[in-house]
């Protein structure tokens, strides 16, 4: 049997990687859930590093952590040091709010007219809004007060993310959804540093897909998220 010292010595022999993520997504955090068991799983200690904006994305790709919990497909085109782990884990509704407007948007092109605020990093965001007049924040909260203020006329997120801050943090806020933009499949993503988990990653997230894991962490997360919003620690 091992001594306490001994036990200590094979845990410290251990993988451990830390992945990126924005600081305040409701959305990120559900998929953190599914990745958490994955590399449980694997026997991988897993940790979480929550930076503003688009910081996360630049230390991702550049090495210094060791990739992104989640993002959306494709982004390795232009971040060309990640590795898209080919297993979808969560998915993302690109909505967009307002407080006073009727106006049901279908199209990106519906927004030029206006004033449009979003969170820096949001990628589908940042592409569909390119031209436009558009007023950049680091945080979800700082979103909501950019449209309570009256600074824009309409902001773009995920929609899950933007209900569970509205829910718990901007209740007073007349949200309306003015129509939903886009819906994305969501991706783990690994620093190529680390191709060869990409592939043991990826078996574990598509077991977990089959035996129902996934969808239940996936449920789980969403229903305590919407009822008690993002946990204070980690904003």
């Amino acid at each position: 049997m091992a001594t306490g010292v001994q036990a200590a010595e094979v845990d410290s022999t251990r993988q451990k990687l830390g992945f990126g993520t924005a600081a305040d997504s409701p959305d990120t955090y559900v998929s953190e859930a599914v990745i958490r068991e994955a590399y449980s799983r694997l026997g991988i200690d897993f940790e979480v590093l929550r930076f503003p904006g688009g910081e996360s994305l630049q230390k991702s790709n550049s090495g210094e952590i060791d990739g992104e919990v989640a993002r959306i497909d494709g982004i390795s085109r232009k971040y060309h040091h990640l590795i898209q782990v080919p297993i979808p884990i969560n998915y993302l509704r690109g909505a967009v709010f307002s407080t006073d407007h009727e106006l049901t948007v279908k199209w990106w092109n519906n927004l030029k007219p206006y004033r449009v605020g979003i969170v820096r990093g949001i990628i589908f965001a940042e592409q569909g809004t390119e031209g436009m007049d558009v007023k950049k924040v680091d945080s979800y909260l700082d979103l909501l007060t950019l449209l309570d203020e009256g600074l824009v006329d309409f902001i773009i997120a995920p929609e899950f993310a933007l209900l569970v801050w509205a829910n718990n943090e901007y209740s007073h806020l007349n949200l309306r959804n003015n129509g939903v933009l886009e819906a994305s499949l969501i991706y783990h993503y690994l620093h190529e540093k680390h191709a060869d988990l990409v592939p043991r990653v990826a078996t574990v997230l598509k077991a977990m897909i089959y035996d129902g894991t996934a969808a239940q962490i996936r449920k789980n997360t969403m229903e305590q998220l919407l009822r008690d919003g993002i946990p204070k620690d980690i904003q």
